[in-house]
């Protein structure tokens, strides 16, 4: 809302007998788009709008960071591109993940939950107190286990929990405290701001909060070993692209002018209407609605939404003063109402961000105020803005309090036997989900190659998973020999990595392939070959490529690498270049690969040989082509990069062109080669054979790329006549 004048009086929240004595007569309609918002906020925004250099990074973030820390009477404030971001830093710095158990209360917002998730830890959910509707202790009592690391304390509304009460629960469990002040920035316990009682507290600065960065997040501390963590966390994640920042700031603009009382009646409607097309950022992403772990989420807070909260903290007194008049103009009109109105512990002096008031039937007061107020929509979930509570692991009935009060038993009974229909009106204070872990195993077919596999591994036993998964490891050995054992060994005492070794001795690909697969637990198989290395985050960029894109299976690029400067033809000539598409591109069987490959394990269930052995080359092209037939859908991903690394062998003529003779032989193989394959390959030898001597005159690369066409023409044929030109099972460096 715009700026306010203190001048506002109690009287201004006139009651009305039109229906009854619960209809609020109000002078103008209040409206929830934006922050506290001042005219002289929106030209610091323009201003930065004009100066795109300061927008990103700048001075700005540190100044307001310090600023930060002294209205909250903290050591540290590192901030961060949104609150729950804030969170996840938290719980990772302070040792929370795979296993670990986090209690939170709820009704709560499932950015919360995910949070928790994200680090692999599991959100325990705690019924709330219909008094204040935070945390029931003696619900949270119940639901402790010797995996409980950590209570986590939302100030609902704005409303402090009974702190005493609540650092003495935390004590007796042996449990770290982290305070939820998303709600309750400025409010009180026992005279000391919340968000100091805690090992640490993350604020939230997101549109409709105390203040407003459009997006936006603080953590803060006085632990200095902590704030260090968390400071490391804050560098490694990602600055907000310039045209993302310009369009927060532009957003907080419009929302200052569609606020406007003349107009903001209209342009609520219109904002309604416009529901997910609305062109404006949004706070949660359709990823993160339906539990999912969206891109980029660990990102900071940008220079320019900096400048916003140093403008809006220079005005928080005020503010936070006229929310106080606001909130007891409400009180003293509604206690002789005969409502349930927020009790707040003896010692908490709250600072509410929305005034929430219990009633009987929420859909008819709505409807009975609305052509006088705007009401809120805290809480109509007991996970907010999730598609389901299931999606982050909430178990319908299991906090029943919060689910009345979030109006879940409305949704869900049967209207005929006389639903339940109570729950929260949370009245702005104007402003002058189970999913378990994904488990994925690591499939890596080896035959000879001990020093490459060391590298693989070595790589492998370091991949980011930020929660969103586990992983194990699978060698298959085609080496009778068990030449990669010791390499296998030596990992598995030096990496905590759950590896399995087998060994297939039969030497052919697909059987080891298959063995792999055999071997894999879990939800996911990945492939990568012993000769590739990938990036530390290329496990976890698969996985988020199916986490979006929904589909059986996810494709990364393999691109070159040389451990030596390899001859200028070589280069030249391309020959260890592939070609990539755009993330999401939908492959078709002829650009399957599975030297880099995410798949569903449920997709090798219907065959016991997935790959077939007849194959000695291109089996993984067979194996797409008819995965693909099934029905079966994958798409690519750009930014999941694995490395195959190219040696000095492989630029040998002779190993480039005996590779193209195998690979022509097994691609007679496939049931699509037929009459029109065969009349290319029979134009293409002579036609080759013959350009060959100018191609020379072109430079060696073009002479060896002719070359390689024409063996590769020349194996075609030659399996056609039944001769076998490359006898063994592999061509290997």
């Amino acid at each position: 809302m715009h700026g306010f004048s203190m001048k506002v009086r109690p009287t201004d929240l006139g009651t009305s007998s039109t229906h009854g004595n619960l209809a609020v007569h109000l002078p103008r309609c209040l409206a929830l788009l934006g922050g506290t918002t001042r005219w002289s906020d929106c030209v610091e925004a323009l201003r930065y709008l004009l100066t795109p250099a300061q927008l990103v990074q700048g001075a700005t973030i540190e100044e307001y960071e310090q600023a930060f820390a002294g209205t909250v009477g903290v050591k540290y404030a590192i901030s961060f591109g949104s609150g729950r971001i804030g969170l996840y830093g938290l719980l990772r710095a302070l040792g929370v993940g795979e296993g670990a158990e986090v209690l939170l209360s709820v009704p709560t917002h499932i950015v919360v939950a995910n949070a928790i998730r994200y680090t692999g830890a599991r959100p325990v959910y705690v019924d709330c107190r219909v008094e204040d509707y935070n945390i029931d202790l003696g619900d949270a009592e119940r639901r402790i286990t010797p995996r409980s690391r950590v209570l986590l304390l939302q100030h609902t509304f704005g409303i402090p929990v009974d702190m005493d009460a609540a650092l003495a629960f935390a004590r007796r469990h042996n449990l770290m405290v982290i305070e939820d002040c998303v709600h309750a920035l400025g409010a009180r316990y026992d005279g000391r701001p919340v968000g100091t009682f805690g090992d640490a507290a993350f604020f939230s600065t997101e549109e409709t909060k105390t203040i407003s960065t459009v997006m936006g997040g603080m953590a803060v501390t006085n632990d200095p070993n902590l704030a260090s963590r968390m400071r490391t966390f804050q560098a490694s994640c990602s600055w907000p692209p310039m045209w993302l920042t310009a369009r927060y700031l532009m957003k907080f603009v419009v929302y200052y002018m569609l606020t406007e009382p003349h107009v903001h009646r209209l342009a609520r409607i219109a904002y309604e209407r416009l529901g997910r097309r609305n062109p404006l950022p949004v706070p949660t992403t359709m990823e993160e609605r339906k539990g999912l772990r969206p891109r980029d989420y660990e990102r900071r807070l940008s220079n320019g939404q900096a400048a916003l909260g140093l403008c809006q903290l220079s005005n928080l007194e005020n503010s936070l003063g006229h929310r106080e008049l606001v909130a007891n103009a409400y009180r003293h009109r509604l206690s002789g109402c005969g409502l349930r109105l927020p009790q707040a512990p003896t010692k908490a002096e709250p600072s509410f961000v929305r005034y929430p008031v219990w009633v009987e039937d929420r859909p008819r007061i709505i409807r009975t105020l609305a052509p006088h107020a705007m009401l809120g929509k805290w809480f109509t979930s007991v996970l907010q803005e999730a598609e389901s509570p299931e999606v982050a692991g909430y178990e319908p009935g299991s906090c029943p309090r919060a689910e009345q009060a979030a109006r879940q038993r409305e949704r869900r009974e049967n209207p005929r036997h006389g639903a339940d229909k109570g729950g929260i009106l949370s009245q702005p204070t104007p402003h002058a989900m189970t999913n378990e872990t994904k488990h994925i195993t690591v499939c890596v077919c080896t035959y000879k190659r001990p020093h490459y596999l060391k590298r693989l591994l070595g790589e492998l036993g370091n991949q980011d998973t930020s929660g969103l998964f586990t992983y194990s490891i699978v060698v298959a050995d085609n080496d009778h020999l068990q030449s990669a054992e010791a390499v296998v060994s030596d990992f598995s005492a030096a990496s905590s990595i759950p590896i399995r070794y087998c060994v297939e001795p039969r030497q052919n690909i697909a059987l080891a392939r298959n063995k792999a697969i055999e071997n894999a637990n879990g939800d996911f198989v990945a492939f990568i070959d012993d000769d590739e290395f990938p990036t530390k985050r290329w496990l976890l960029t698969l996985y988020k490529a199916w986490s979006e894109y929904d589909v059986d299976g996810v494709i990364g690029p393999v691109k070159r690498h040389f451990d030596e400067e390899p001859p200028n033809w070589v280069v030249k000539g391309g020959f260890w270049e592939r070609p990539t598409y755009p993330t999401g591109f939908v492959i078709d069987w002829e650009k399957g690969r599975t030297g880099n490959v995410l798949l569903k394990k449920r997709i090798f269930s219907d065959d016991a040989q997935p790959f077939r052995p007849e194959f000695r080359a291109g089996e993984d092209l067979d194996f797409f082509r008819r995965m693909i037939e099934k029905g079966h859908v994958f798409v690519w991903c750009n930014e999941a990069v694995a490395y195959e690394v190219v040696p000095p062998i492989r630029w040998k003529r002779t190993f480039m062109l005996r590779r193209a003779l195998l690979q022509g032989t097994c691609s007679v193989m496939h049931p699509t080669f037929g009459a029109l394959g065969i009349a290319k390959s029979v134009i293409a030898v002579p036609a080759y054979t013959a350009a060959l001597p100018f191609a020379l005159v072109l430079g060696h690369h073009r002479f060896m790329t002719l070359s390689v066409k024409l063996f590769h023409h020349l194996g075609k044929l030659l399996a056609l006549l039944g001769i076998n030109p490359i006898r063994e099972p592999y061509v290997t460096d």
